[in-house]
């Protein structure tokens, strides 16, 4: 099996993401066409690792991360998997009283989701990981929340 450079892999998964999310989000609104509108991501709106000390000033927002790597050694092989993790923050209070917050973070959950489908399902072993969702509160009030999709991609190199 060839070897895989997973710098320049997270990279390009970053990088495809960051091209097809918000096609996809915009296919969705299409789709269910029931007035619930998604917000685009807007192209400063990328963060990567750590969301910083404040919440981000955009709605949506993405978040890049990269966790719980597991190596394997496998005689004169090793085997590792890697975790990217994509999370969307999104701060509505317009819609946080009734069902359409809800509909949004399924909405946004399943953008990411399927652009990894899109892109990736050739490839073996790979697992999508549902993050939990989290809503986040200010003391002003205000609420936000953050919905994620993680990729576990299990590498021989």
């Amino acid at each position: 099996m060839a070897k895989v450079d997973l710098e320049t892999w997270v990279l390009e998964v970053i990088g495809y993401v960051k091209a097809n999310l918000n096609a996809k989000i915009t296919a969705i609104s299409t789709e269910k066409a029931d007035g619930v509108a998604l917000g685009l991501v807007d192209a400063a709106a990328f963060y990567y690792q750590d969301w910083g000390t404040a919440f981000p000033n955009h709605s949506p927002a993405v978040l890049f991360a990269i966790n719980n790597e597991t190596v394997e050694t496998l005689g004169p092989e090793s085997s590792e998997v890697l975790r990217i993790v994509v999370e969307l923050y999104t701060s509505d209070q317009t819609n946080a009283g009734d069902d359409k917050i809800m509909k949004m973070i399924m909405r946004y959950k399943r953008a990411i989701r399927e652009v990894f489908i899109d892109k990736f399902q050739e490839l073996r072993g790979l697992k999508l990981v549902n993050l939990p969702e989290v809503s986040l509160g200010e003391h002003t009030g205000s609420n936000h929340y953050v919905v994620g999709v993680g990729v576990e991609i299990p590498f021989v190199y």
